[in-house]
């Protein structure tokens, strides 16, 4: 395994997650969101994967995976609340308002926060490694 693979395999994971905190906070932004024909924002999941980063190589090789998004599925659920008074209520005064709960947004946001912090640190110590091994060289 090369330094360049290491930085690959990091860079997808930040990238990967970084498109997961976008989505996170879309949801959390988007939790009472209704538009204008009355129909509830959808709360949108990213899907991750996994890929063998030289799946021809050795065992090692086979073995680092970079990270890949599959896509971000909306969710079609809702709840139903009743609100007489608003604009968009049924008959019955129910309102269709989207199904997102705010702490599982926000446990999602810092799983994401974490996952990005460690990639960063992994291309932190990689830029050490790779800093060290020219000092070397030089002496």
């Amino acid at each position: 395994m090369s330094l360049i693979d290491t930085l690959s395999v990091a860079s997808s994971g930040l990238s990967a997650q970084r498109v997961r905190l976008q989505t996170v906070s879309s949801n959390i932004a988007n939790a009472e969101s209704i538009d204008a024909q009355g129909n509830p924002y959808q709360r949108k999941v990213v899907n991750l994967s996994s890929q063998a980063a030289d799946p021809f190589g050795d065992a090692l090789s086979q073995a680092i995976q970079h990270v890949s998004i599959d896509g971000v599925d909306e969710r079609e659920d809702f709840v139903e609340v009743y609100e007489p008074t608003n604009a968009f209520a049924d008959e019955f005064g129910m309102v269709r308002k989207p199904n997102i709960n705010p702490m599982t947004e926000m446990v999602d946001m810092m799983s994401a926060s974490r996952s990005y912090e460690a990639n960063s640190t992994v291309i932190d110590a990689t830029r050490d490694l790779v800093n060290r091994a020219i000092s070397l060289g030089r002496n």
